[in-house]
């Protein structure tokens, strides 16, 4: 009979391999090209299937003894046992497969097959030209599978998405196959082309004449789902009222600081109008990327300088512009998949404005990067942030945690690390810098408790707009795009409750090394952090502290 160990190793074998079968997009975003081209079956009776099979997993699961394994390995186990009562939960109870057209979308990309050197061209647009031949059929079975009426903001955040698609096929494709020697290839790419141009253009027509005249405002997911969410997806499992306590009392925090921050730096204005002064210098829009990527290196120096956390590589990641399907947000890094061998570019997205846009809508637009915003949000997506994390998460020797990782875990970090910088001497105390920091806070403050009351108690859109005005000093646009985009994102509140759970950790850590008489290093605390890759903080702190309080109940 097989250790319990080796059982485990096989079964999770098994178990990846059947998620990557049943997920085939998401193999190829890990770098597992031999899925290239497929799309997944979203038939009813497919997804019940596939339900099945994650419960005879869990209960395999169950029956080995985990007793005896090592720290990596039971960490392993506990990352498997989540990711499979998180695949039940999305699709027999969050169900967005049937509530959100948006869920469609991401599988009209095929960016991915361009953008990273993986293989030679003519056979990435192999790929490429199975992938868009099968998008036809599979957003066929999405509009049968959508459940009518679906809230508004999934159908016009959807709408954007998919235009962004067609956009994208229009006019950034043709420049790359024009590339191609072989003509039958670009003529199968454009027939290819116009065959998936036809398919989501028909689901934006249903979109708008079907979907959007009777869509409604019911888009909460209500308590209980809302905490199987928190529970599944990031092991936190504390009372609502709690979480809500602790988000108003970091949001004071912040509110008080960014209050006292900007007396510091105009005594005689309001701070709205000390924010509205610093958010006056801007990139233009012709300048952003050119300015966002004169940050790096400043960055990078002061991380290696002050030995703020490992660097593994000196290859820079690649400012650009976002693509126009995935415009919901404000900047993004898009890196390579964790077993992706030869191709190494990873992208640092920033969003333009549009060219449709009024020249307020711009300026509005423009004014969330000013140049010190600029700098905390280039933190934030690069350096020591999602880039960084990024390069340790391609070297934990697990291929489960390479697979399945927290959303707490990667926005707390990169979020995080915002202040932490500053705490360490970035900017030189500039109070500028200072307020840009907490202004960016504020926002994640706001998406916190915006989440949790969208989905929760009632809030709605208007209201959630005007928090975002009030509490974090938005622009009505920017703020309304963060009120929706909470509609569809409730786990947007990780970005502090992460940040909050590792602080805790950092501090908790710090104090058991000096009951130890050692002392703490912030660079070795932040290395050992990443090096178990982006598994839920609570397990981190089981490994770092062989403790699982987070935050004792009040």
């Amino acid at each position: 009979m097989p250790s319990s160990s080796t059982a485990f190793q096989s079964l999770s074998e098994a178990i990846l391999k059947a998620y990557y079968d049943f997920h085939p997009t998401m193999a190829v975003s890990l770098g597992y090209h031999q899925y290239d081209g497929k799309l997944p079956d979203w038939h009813p009776e497919m997804i019940a299937g596939w339900v099945d099979t994650v419960r005879h997993f869990q209960q395999q699961l169950a029956q080995i003894d985990s007793s005896t394994f090592g720290a990596e390995q039971r960490l392993d186990h506990t990352v498997l046992s989540l990711a499979l009562q998180e695949e039940v939960f999305d699709w027999e109870e969050l169900r967005d497969w049937q509530r959100n057209p948006m869920t469609y979308s991401d599988y009209c990309d095929v960016s991915g097959y361009l953008k990273r050197n993986y293989a030679p061209l003519e056979d990435r647009f192999r790929g490429l030209i199975r992938h868009l031949r099968n998008v036809p059929a599979f957003l066929e079975t999405g509009w049968a599978n959508i459940r009518r009426p679906v809230p508004k903001t999934f159908v016009a955040t959807a709408m954007e998405m998919f235009n962004g698609h067609i956009r994208f096929l229009n006019e950034n494709l043709p420049a790359q196959w024009d590339t191609l020697p072989d003509e039958d290839l670009r003529a199968e790419a454009q027939q290819a082309r116009d065959l998936a141009r036809t398919a989501i253009a028909q689901m934006l027509d249903h979109l708008k004449n079907e979907l959007l005249p009777e869509a409604t405002q019911d888009f909460a997911i209500g308590t209980d789902h809302y905490s199987k969410l928190l529970r599944f997806g990031e092991m936190v499992d504390m009372p609502l009222e709690q979480l809500v306590r602790m988000g108003e009392q970091d949001l004071a925090r912040n509110e008080k600081a960014f209050v006292g921050v900007a007396r510091q730096i105009e005594p005689d204005k309001s701070p709205r109008e000390v924010l509205t002064t610093l958010a006056s210098h801007h990139p233009t829009e012709q300048s952003l990327i050119d300015d966002t990527r004169a940050t790096l290196d400043d960055l990078a120096q002061f991380i290696r300088a002050h030995e703020i956390v490992t660097i593994p590589s000196d290859i820079p990641c690649i400012v650009a512009e976002t693509p126009p399907f995935l415009r919901w947000a404000f900047a993004m890094m898009d890196t390579p998949g964790a077993f992706e061998e030869k191709a190494t570019e990873a992208f640092y997205y920033v969003t333009p404005v549009e060219d449709n846009w009024t020249a307020q809508q711009k300026e509005e637009w423009l004014r969330k990067f000013d140049y010190y915003t600029l700098r905390d949000v280039s933190a934030h997506e690069a350096y020591p942030g999602h880039y960084v994390h990024y390069l340790h998460y391609r070297q934990t020797p697990s291929n489960v945690r390479k697979t399945f990782g927290a959303y707490s875990f990667w926005e707390g970090w990169a979020h995080y690390i915002e202040e932490m910088m500053l705490e360490e001497g970035y900017g030189d105390g500039d109070p500028r810098l200072h307020l840009a920091q907490l202004s960016e806070a504020l926002v994640r403050n706001c998406r916190y408790l915006v989440s949790i009351r969208l989905h929760t108690a009632g809030m709605t859109v208007n209201e959630a707009t005007q928090f975002f005005m009030k509490h974090a000093y938005m622009d009505e646009l920017p703020a309304r795009k963060e009120a929706e985009r909470g509609t569809f994102d409730p786990g947007y509140l990780n970005y502090t409750l992460g940040k909050l759970i590792l602080r805790k950790l950092r501090a908790d850590y710090a104090q058991k090394q000096e009951q130890l008489g050692e002392t703490f290093s912030l660079g070795a605390f932040h290395d050992q952090f990443l090096s178990y890759g982006a598994p839920p903080i609570p397990l981190v702190r089981q490994q770092m502290l062989d403790d699982q309080v987070l935050f004792p109940a009040k």
